[in-house]
């Protein structure tokens, strides 16, 4: 029998309606104590939860999390993912309005696809374990930007992508004092600096030897008196509120620790300015198939705990801000489907 066939696809007309269901299952995964579905695609069918073959392993509460997410965000589809973004196939949450237009299965493209990180336990990472992670893995933007000689390779096939990236957040507005959070060598700080002419700049990193290059960085170019860099989580920072006319973080939030993602991002949006904006730059989970084919897709890269859509990223930054825009990283695919999801918001709420 196939996995298909040995999964129970069930439909429910509410979150509250399914909650209860699963609250009268003792283990959560006793699939005969749910009602049969409706046959997908008929009006009745109301929205759909779709368990694996294993029953559903995990603590009703993250399940329930993942249930408020999806009807809050007004995703199409939710989509289990392991600690390592791949799909579990654990559980699939479909809309309505999805499973009357396709039926269950899976968009091929996930377009308006929630992806949803299943833990067991959701508790900050030791702090020595996430600056060891830091140090151990170094996103060298500095080299691939600036010193491409100095690349793998068997990596340089990737050069352009960075480049496209990086002139794309730089073509955005930066403000006259800058907070750069996960600033790595310091490459793309001091760029802005010089490109929009910041009075102020703040650069932070975990990992020390980071923040000593891009030291190192700012007195070669002659900024070290706009430019100060300092060893930080994003959550200790104290700067006072509204300190920062824009806030970046470029391939940032994808390696904050589980537990810590929510009071880093409070922290960065009390930072800055009820005029100011916040530059956001995180791997797409879902690019265009195309990038994958050629192993330019980012998402699988090291030390990365969350995993971004399209969609999911709106939502989450839509909690702070009522202007979110996303950018395409290149010409060939919309913003939604490229390599890098890049995000500029503004109007803090």
């Amino acid at each position: 029998m196939s996995e298909q066939a040995r999964s129970c696809f069930i439909s429910f007309g509410s979150l509250e309606q399914l909650e209860s269901e699963l609250r009268a299952c003792a283990d959560g995964g006793d699939r005969s104590r749910f009602t049969p579905a409706a046959q997908p695609g008929s009006s009745k069918a109301g929205h759909g939860l779709q368990i694996g073959p294993r029953g559903l392993g995990i603590p009703i509460e993250i399940f329930l999390e993942a249930a408020r997410l999806f009807g809050e965000s007004g995703a199409e589809t939710l989509v289990s993912l392991d600690e390592a973004g791949e799909e579990t196939g654990e559980f699939v949450l479909y809309r309505d309005a999805f499973l009357r237009r396709h039926g269950p299965g899976l968009d091929p493209e996930r377009s308006g696809c929630f992806p949803f990180v299943v833990k067991q336990e959701r508790i900050p990472a030791a702090r020595s374990h996430h600056a060891e992670e830091a140090e151990s893995y170094r996103d060298r933007i500095g080299d691939r930007i600036l010193n491409p000689e100095r690349v793998d390779p068997e990596m340089r096939h990737l050069i352009e992508d960075d480049l496209q990236r990086v002139e794309r957040v730089l073509s955005l507005p930066f403000g006259k004092k800058l907070l750069d959070v996960g600033c790595s060598d310091g490459t793309v700080t001091l760029m802005a600096a010089e490109r929009w002419g910041c009075d102020e700049v703040v650069g932070v990193d975990v990992a020390g030897s980071a923040v000593e290059e891009a030291r190192a960085n700012a007195r070669k170019r002659g900024l070290e008196q706009r430019a100060r860099f300092s060893v930080s989580f994003i959550e200790d920072l104290d700067y006072p509120d509204g300190a920062f006319d824009t806030v970046c973080a470029t391939e940032t939030l994808e390696h904050v620790a589980p537990g810590c993602f929510n009071a880093c991002l409070e922290n960065l949006v009390r930072m800055l300015k009820p005029t100011g904006n916040i530059i956001v730059t995180v791997p797409n989970r879902y690019p265009d198939s195309s990038y994958i084919e050629q192993k330019r897709d980012r998402w699988r890269w090291p030390a990365h705990h969350h995993f971004f859509s399209s969609l999911s990223l709106s939502y989450v930054l839509g909690k702070y801000f009522s202007n979110i825009e996303l950018f395409p990283h290149d010409d060939i695919n919309p913003a939604a489907k490229g390599i890098y999801l890049i995000c500029c918001c503004w109007k803090k709420k």
